[in-house]
């Protein structure tokens, strides 16, 4: 998965920086740590390392760059884990604001820290003519929103199997994510389009709906 998800962040680069626009594997390898415990840290970062340099050299990366890549994914996945079990301790789950703001904030500090080493090998070695800012903006930026949008689910999903909710709960969860769906759906059916006239509906209208399941 962690290299399928890596293949589609590859697909969609941004230019000049030379780094993925959305980068959805770093949800999947923090999610999984929290989802499976800290025990399974190193099966779960030897597997986003060898996932991210086969997704890289099948690219246009160099082996330097895939090792480092994959170094920092690995990495970025278990400092989150190591923050949030510090913070938090190794149960987490999203029961309470304190939670959700150390989730926010582990996001946020792991992949800069990370974006760091990531930045200067593109840098020196991709040759990439953008500077050292704007690739460490467009990575940290990537995936800190891979793991805001993913990891939540693999941890709550976590949560589900070991505790089941109620109907009641079940129900409005589908629901929830059936209207996501839909509304990814017509966003996708509107950009694809070249005879509708307004444009597509904001990305930003998915907040609501996220703050709805999240809550």
């Amino acid at each position: 998965l962690y290299f399928l998800a890596a293949r589609l962040g590859l697909a969609l680069l941004a230019k000049p920086e030379n780094v993925a626009i959305f980068w959805p594997a770093s949800g999947l390898a923090a999610g999984a740590l929290i989802f499976l415990g800290n025990r399974q840290r190193i099966p779960v970062a030897v597997g986003v390392f060898i996932a991210t340099v086969g997704a890289n050299l099948l690219g246009d990366r160099n082996v330097p760059m895939a090792v480092v890549f994959g170094l920092c994914n690995a990495g970025e996945a278990i400092l989150f884990a190591g923050i949030i079990e510090s913070r938090i301790g190794p149960n987490f789950k999203f029961g309470n604001l304190r939670a959700t703001m150390w989730f926010f904030a582990a996001a946020g500090a792991s992949t800069a820290v990370m974006a760091v080493i990531a930045a200067a090998t593109i840098k020196i070695v991709g040759g990439s003519p953008a500077s050292f800012v704007a690739i460490w903006a467009a990575w940290w930026e990537a995936d800190a929103v891979g793991i805001i949008v993913l990891a939540p689910f693999l941890i709550t999903l976590g949560d589900v199997i070991r505790n089941r909710l109620p109907p009641r709960e079940l129900l409005e969860g589908l629901v929830g994510m059936t209207a996501i769906a839909l509304y990814t759906l017509a966003n996708l059916l509107l950009v694809s389009s070249d005879k509708l006239p307004w444009l597509p509906f904001p990305v930003a209208g998915l907040f609501p709906l996220f703050l709805w399941l999240g809550a």
